[in-house]
């Protein structure tokens, strides 16, 4: 299935979606559509609370995720692109580092313990129990995050985005820099 999504809040939207009949695999994707926009969007997000949790957003592939408490950040491409709450992003990113964290009979006690406390304080943001700040930067500019209101006016007092020039860096490794000299 391929679908076109066009609605408020969001640029063009591509959502995929897969399912084999014989073994039951399945694959959701969710791809930019339309132009690339000249600026990238950063948004800052306090959760403070369960309604900060239950923001709808779309994470793009080319978007960088962190959370400046656990110092931590996942590049782009890490969790593929998504529609999601924060709950559910915080959950599918536990889900992802656990599945490949180093904690078992191997791992020295100091690390297995850091890793252990790391995954705690991560179920303790997922669950309401600890605010923290969530950072979504996406050079493409096609990640979303919902606001508290639906009135453009009116401020989120827990939410800032910031749109900004893409560096030559950003420009070169999405291969916009490519794309700009084959249309000179």
């Amino acid at each position: 299935i391929n679908a076109e999504y066009m609605g408020p809040h969001f640029k063009d939207t591509i959502i995929m979606s897969f399912r084999c009949e014989h073994c039951g695999f399945t694959s959701n994707e969710i791809k930019g559509g339309g132009t690339i926009g000249d600026y990238g969007v950063k948004m800052i997000l306090k959760v403070l609370c369960v309604e900060d949790l239950s923001r709808d957003l779309l994470k793009s592939d080319t978007c960088i995720l962190s959370i400046p408490e656990l110092d931590f950040e996942m590049a782009e491409g890490s969790l593929g692109s998504m529609f999601t709450t924060v709950e559910g992003l915080v959950s599918q990113v536990s889900r992802q580092l656990r599945s490949v964290s180093f904690v078992g009979d191997a791992a020295l006690p100091e690390e297995r313990d850091r890793m252990m406390d790391f995954f705690d304080q991560l179920d303790k943001m997922r669950d309401g129990e600890r605010p923290f700040t969530l950072v979504l930067t996406d050079p493409l500019g096609q990640s979303y995050l919902q606001r508290l209101t639906d009135r453009e006016d009116e401020e989120d007092p827990r939410l800032t985005v910031e749109h900004y020039l893409r560096t030559k860096k950003e420009e070169d490794d999405l291969g916009i820099t490519d794309l700009k000299a084959m249309d000179s």
